[in-house]
């Protein structure tokens, strides 16, 4: 009895650490970067005055509230207390705090072990998009913390077999995909637990992806096709008008430049443990599908596939990388866990280029002009 309250306390007192420092990671960026308006915040203001019941200009075009309604009637609703920008900030910074608690319970379900997880969340929740675009006048944080709820669930389930975590997956999406698309990204990784469990409990797994569809798409298919009675708009325009806007001379260039923006110091830690990953799946064989682990890290993979085929190529949208570069990260660091400190020092850096990145890439722009 006194060891599990031992251990009771350890946990709890490793996750309010996390939380202690993701407050710090969220304070000191707002402090220092000072979050201007963005280009596109002026769309999504636009927005809310719609949905606020102002005039419909000539050029509208319903984008934002297609694809974030949530986000931004969340914003309307906590304006009312605290003005706009400030209830903006205020819920992107709930959102950050929900990406690093969310991205703990995740890597400690696959993992089993609170170090792990521990480096793993702060890896997560310190990357540049979370730091910079998270915490700032956009709606990306919202996705992105719903979408790693979503893998939470996801993972939970393969490895406890229960209902509620598959569904409880599901309304991660579901919520998620009414603040920013990035959480219907879940959608993949709740097929992959359900294929995989088809073929053991065929019946309960047919009947489990009817209610996760429908508790999934039917919120976003709501809004959709309200957009679309009311504008004549679809999330297929969308797309189109993102092909003929985003046009590169080589998106092989284009990708390696922002993903080593992305996850740079984190990128050999990612790169030893899909190593490790790979080699233990070679040992195993055929026998490597019967380890819920292995389908928990196949979910996570897949799920964060199709920001390949969005036609812009920026951080913000690649950031759905970071958690499986993370959780490949964290076969390394359960390797050596005991000298887990160790990681520590990198890690540090790595949150000090999240914050100075855009200084950084400035550099880099004006005086270097590198592929890298």
């Amino acid at each position: 009895m006194h060891t599990l309250r031992v251990k009771g306390l350890y946990r709890y007192g490793i996750v309010v650490m996390l939380t202690a420092i993701t407050l710090f990671l969220g304070a000191f960026s707002l402090l220092y970067l000072h979050p201007p308006l963005q280009s596109d915040s002026t769309s999504y203001i636009q927005a809310m005055g719609i949905l606020a019941g102002n005039p419909l200009p000539a050029d509208f075009v319903p984008t934002r509230i297609l694809a974030t309604t949530g986000g931004l009637s969340l914003v309307l609703l906590l304006g009312h207390f605290f003005g706009i920008l400030n209830a903006w900030i205020l819920m992107n910074f709930i959102f950050f705090i929900v990406i690093a608690l969310a991205s703990f319970f995740l890597l400690r379900t696959i993992f089993e072990s609170e170090r792990v997880a521990f480096l793993g969340a702060l890896f997560i929740v310190g990357n540049y998009g979370p730091i910079v675009f998270g915490l700032n006048y956009l709606m990306d944080a919202g996705g992105w913390a719903f979408y790693l709820l979503a893998l939470w669930g996801v993972a939970r389930y393969v490895q406890t077999r229960s209902a509620s975590a598959i569904l409880w997956a599901s309304a991660a999406v579901g919520i998620g995909g009414l603040l920013k698309e990035y959480a219907l990204l879940g959608c993949i990784a709740i097929a992959v637990a359900l294929i995989w469990s088809f073929f053991r409990e065929p019946r309960r797994a047919s009947y489990l992806a009817l209610a996760t569809a429908v508790i999934a798409i039917l919120p976003v298919a709501l809004v959709h096709t309200v957009v679309y009675m009311k504008f004549g708009y679809t999330y297929l325009d969308w797309v189109q008008y993102n092909k003929q806007t985003y046009v590169y001379a080589s998106r092989i260039v284009e990708y390696v430049k922002a993903i080593g923006w992305l996850i740079n110091i984190l990128a050999p830690f990612a790169i030893a443990g899909a190593w490790i990953w790979g080699r233990s799946i070679v040992k195993s064989g055929r026998a490597f599908l019967e380890t819920p682990r292995n389908i928990a890290v196949i979910a996570v993979v897949l799920s964060a596939m199709p920001v390949f085929a969005w036609a812009g190529i920026t951080e913000r949208v690649l950031f759905v990388l970071v958690p499986a570069a993370a959780l490949f990260a964290c076969f390394l660091f359960e390797r050596y866990e005991r000298i887990w400190y160790v990681f520590l020092a990198p890690l540090a850096l790595y949150l000090v280029a999240s914050v100075s990145m855009d200084t950084l890439i400035k550099f880099h722009r004006v005086f270097l002009h590198l592929p890298l």
